[in-house]
């Protein structure tokens, strides 16, 4: 299986990885009160509607360095969470994928 290891100032994170035909991020994104840029790292993924999140708001700090390697493993670490996504599955339209 396909997926990403991600580390964070050269310390493991996690690697997250899915099956064929499934999401999954890695995605800085801005958050409330989470460092000195207010960035966070969320890691995570959606398997038939249900949301996997392996790490959730990692804070981030000026200077972090976050590397992603693209790997094949057989067995990816497990999601730390998972729930009801919140939106709908994404159907294809005409070449164009969407919630639609």
């Amino acid at each position: 299986m396909r997926a990403l290891e991600i580390s964070l100032n050269g310390r493991n994170v996690c690697v997250a990885g899915l099956d064929k035909n499934q999401e999954l991020s890695a995605t800085v994104k801005s958050a409330a009160n989470s460092g000195d840029g207010d960035l966070v790292l969320d890691i995570g993924g959606v398997i038939s509607q249900t949301d996997q999140n392996w790490r959730r708001e990692e804070p981030l700090w000026v200077g972090d360095e976050i590397q992603i390697r693209v790997v094949e493993v057989s067995q990816p670490d497990e999601p730390k969470e998972q729930h009801r996504s919140k939106h709908p599955a994404p159907r294809q339209i005409g070449g164009i994928i969407g919630p639609y």
